[in-house]
Protein backbone atom coordinates (compact mmCIF):
# COMPACT_ATOMS: atom_id res chain seq x y z
CA UNK A 1 0.00 0.00 0.00
CA UNK A 2 1.21 3.30 -0.34
CA UNK A 3 0.58 6.55 1.58
CA UNK A 4 1.31 9.66 0.44
CA UNK A 5 2.34 12.05 2.74
CA UNK A 6 3.00 15.79 2.59
CA UNK A 7 6.38 17.45 3.33
CA UNK A 8 7.91 21.01 2.44
CA UNK A 9 4.16 21.27 0.66
CA UNK A 10 4.93 18.77 -1.50
CA UNK A 11 3.93 15.38 -1.00
CA UNK A 12 6.23 12.35 -1.27
CA UNK A 13 4.97 8.26 -1.16
CA UNK A 14 5.64 5.45 1.37
CA UNK A 15 5.20 1.98 0.94
CA UNK A 16 3.85 0.56 3.80
CA UNK A 17 2.11 -3.15 4.27
CA UNK A 18 -1.57 -3.71 5.47
CA UNK A 19 0.16 -5.17 8.30
CA UNK A 20 1.66 -2.31 9.61
CA UNK A 21 -1.16 -0.02 8.76
CA UNK A 22 -4.02 -2.34 11.02
CA UNK A 23 -3.25 -1.10 14.36
CA UNK A 24 -3.04 2.63 13.84
CA UNK A 25 -6.79 2.11 11.65
CA UNK A 26 -8.77 0.26 14.79
CA UNK A 27 -7.44 3.06 17.20
CA UNK A 28 -8.24 5.38 15.10
CA UNK A 29 -12.00 3.76 14.79
CA UNK A 30 -11.99 3.20 18.09
CA UNK A 31 -11.00 6.96 19.28
CA UNK A 32 -13.73 7.99 17.10
CA UNK A 33 -16.73 5.86 18.06
CA UNK A 34 -15.53 6.57 21.83
CA UNK A 35 -15.95 10.72 21.12
CA UNK A 36 -18.92 9.81 18.79
CA UNK A 37 -22.74 10.97 19.72
CA UNK A 38 -23.90 8.10 17.54
CA UNK A 39 -21.31 5.33 17.27
CA UNK A 40 -22.99 3.28 15.09
CA UNK A 41 -22.79 6.30 12.32
CA UNK A 42 -18.29 5.80 12.54
CA UNK A 43 -17.03 3.94 9.57
CA UNK A 44 -13.52 2.78 9.67
CA UNK A 45 -10.91 5.03 8.08
CA UNK A 46 -8.54 4.35 4.98
CA UNK A 47 -4.56 4.52 6.18
CA UNK A 48 -4.68 7.41 3.50
CA UNK A 49 -7.85 9.29 5.32
CA UNK A 50 -5.73 9.02 8.87
CA UNK A 51 -3.01 10.06 7.37
CA UNK A 52 -4.38 13.16 5.59
CA UNK A 53 -6.80 14.45 8.53
CA UNK A 54 -3.54 13.93 11.18
CA UNK A 55 -0.51 14.96 9.51
CA UNK A 56 -1.17 15.71 5.90
CA UNK A 57 -2.93 19.02 6.82
CA UNK A 58 -1.56 22.43 5.73
CA UNK A 59 -1.44 24.12 8.55
CA UNK A 60 -0.28 21.08 11.49
CA UNK A 61 2.51 20.65 8.30
CA UNK A 62 3.58 24.38 8.31
CA UNK A 63 3.30 24.84 11.83
CA UNK A 64 5.76 21.86 12.11
CA UNK A 65 7.80 23.05 9.47
CA UNK A 66 8.33 26.44 11.08
CA UNK A 67 9.27 25.06 14.26
CA UNK A 68 12.43 22.57 13.06
CA UNK A 69 13.87 25.51 11.03
CA UNK A 70 14.01 28.00 13.49
CA UNK A 71 14.59 26.28 16.76
CA UNK A 72 18.22 26.01 16.83
CA UNK A 73 19.38 23.13 19.57
CA UNK A 74 22.55 24.23 20.31
CA UNK A 75 20.87 27.05 21.95
CA UNK A 76 19.00 24.91 24.01
CA UNK A 77 19.28 22.88 27.36
CA UNK A 78 17.18 19.85 28.88
CA UNK A 79 16.56 20.10 32.50
CA UNK A 80 14.09 17.01 33.52
CA UNK A 81 11.44 17.29 31.61
CA UNK A 82 11.55 20.76 31.10
CA UNK A 83 12.87 22.30 27.69
CA UNK A 84 14.79 25.49 27.96
CA UNK A 85 15.70 27.67 25.11
CA UNK A 86 18.67 29.79 26.01
CA UNK A 87 17.61 32.80 23.48
CA UNK A 88 14.51 33.65 24.58
CA UNK A 89 14.27 36.81 26.10
CA UNK A 90 12.33 36.86 29.34
CA UNK A 91 12.44 40.09 29.98
CA UNK A 92 10.51 40.97 26.63
CA UNK A 93 8.29 37.83 27.73
CA UNK A 94 7.45 39.59 30.81
CA UNK A 95 6.21 42.82 28.85
CA UNK A 96 4.52 40.80 26.78
CA UNK A 97 2.77 39.31 29.31
CA UNK A 98 1.84 42.11 31.28
CA UNK A 99 0.14 43.88 28.48
CA UNK A 100 -1.59 40.73 27.44
CA UNK A 101 -3.05 41.18 30.81
CA UNK A 102 -3.80 44.80 30.63
CA UNK A 103 -5.14 44.07 26.98
CA UNK A 104 -7.85 41.41 28.57
CA UNK A 105 -8.85 43.93 31.32
CA UNK A 106 -9.46 46.83 28.99
CA UNK A 107 -11.28 44.37 26.41
CA UNK A 108 -13.63 43.09 29.21
CA UNK A 109 -14.40 46.78 30.04
CA UNK A 110 -15.98 46.66 26.43
CA UNK A 111 -19.82 46.58 26.15
CA UNK A 112 -20.71 42.68 24.67
CA UNK A 113 -21.23 43.35 21.21
CA UNK A 114 -18.07 45.20 20.67
CA UNK A 115 -16.36 41.76 22.52
CA UNK A 116 -18.29 40.09 20.40
CA UNK A 117 -17.27 41.57 17.61
CA UNK A 118 -13.38 41.27 18.41
CA UNK A 119 -14.01 37.79 18.63
CA UNK A 120 -15.45 37.04 15.20
CA UNK A 121 -12.99 38.56 13.72
CA UNK A 122 -9.87 37.56 15.83
CA UNK A 123 -10.93 34.33 17.21
CA UNK A 124 -13.00 33.11 14.31
CA UNK A 125 -11.11 35.10 11.17
CA UNK A 126 -14.40 36.15 9.90
CA UNK A 127 -13.76 39.21 7.51
CA UNK A 128 -15.92 42.59 7.91
CA UNK A 129 -17.39 41.75 4.93
CA UNK A 130 -19.08 38.60 6.19
CA UNK A 131 -19.54 40.31 9.21
CA UNK A 132 -21.43 43.02 7.50
CA UNK A 133 -23.91 40.61 5.19
CA UNK A 134 -24.55 38.06 8.14
CA UNK A 135 -25.53 41.21 10.47
CA UNK A 136 -27.13 42.69 7.26
CA UNK A 137 -25.61 46.54 8.12
CA UNK A 138 -22.79 48.28 5.58
CA UNK A 139 -19.31 47.40 5.58
CA UNK A 140 -18.76 50.95 6.37
CA UNK A 141 -20.96 49.97 9.74
CA UNK A 142 -18.68 47.23 10.66
CA UNK A 143 -15.56 49.06 9.96
CA UNK A 144 -16.78 52.05 11.97
CA UNK A 145 -17.77 49.97 14.89
CA UNK A 146 -13.67 48.75 14.95
CA UNK A 147 -12.85 52.01 15.05
CA UNK A 148 -14.68 53.15 18.16
CA UNK A 149 -13.35 49.95 19.36
CA UNK A 150 -9.82 50.53 18.81
CA UNK A 151 -10.08 54.31 19.99
CA UNK A 152 -11.68 52.57 23.37
CA UNK A 153 -8.55 50.34 23.63
CA UNK A 154 -5.96 52.86 22.30
CA UNK A 155 -7.22 55.21 25.49
CA UNK A 156 -7.05 52.42 27.90
CA UNK A 157 -3.50 51.28 27.01
CA UNK A 158 -1.59 54.10 26.10
CA UNK A 159 0.57 53.77 28.80
CA UNK A 160 2.46 50.69 26.78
Amino acid sequence: MQIRIRYDNSFQTVEVTEAECESMIRNDYEERRAAAADPSTVQPRTMQEIMDDRFNRVERNNGYNYRIHTIAFDDCSFEGDAFIDRSVNTEADFETEELLKELRAAIGTLQPQQRELLYRIFQNGESQVDIASAENVSNVAVFNRLQRIYAVLRKKLKDF
